[in-house]
């Protein structure tokens, strides 16, 4: 079982291509490896991972339409009320309309 000859010139070219990115690096003064650079920073601190809580399905009621139970809706009552701005009365025209 030999090797190709295809990967042998691939491998070549590969090394040819590292030692010139080295050479290169170096010319620029960046001959720094990563683990001199890794050891330079400070680690950044992962957060720990949630444990996953598992629901028991089978204890929960099951949800179910109202509609498809036929069940009338509650009426909403006349003791809610919506809320309106002091600017929106103090900027209303009837009010300016009454002169007041």
């Amino acid at each position: 079982m030999g090797r190709f000859p295809a990967k042998i010139d691939y491998e070549n070219i590969r090394n040819a291509r590292i030692s010139e990115n080295q050479a290169r690096l170096a010319s620029l003064g960046l001959h720094k490896t990563i683990s001199e650079l890794r050891s330079i920073t400070t680690p950044v601190k992962t957060p720990p991972k949630r444990k996953l809580v598992k629901v028991d399905w089978s204890s929960v009621p099951l949800r179910r339409s109202n509609r498809l139970k036929q069940i009338e809706p509650k009426p909403v009552g006349e003791s809610v009320t919506t809320r309106r701005s002091l600017r929106y009365f103090a900027n209303s025209p009837a009010k300016s309309a009454n002169g007041k």
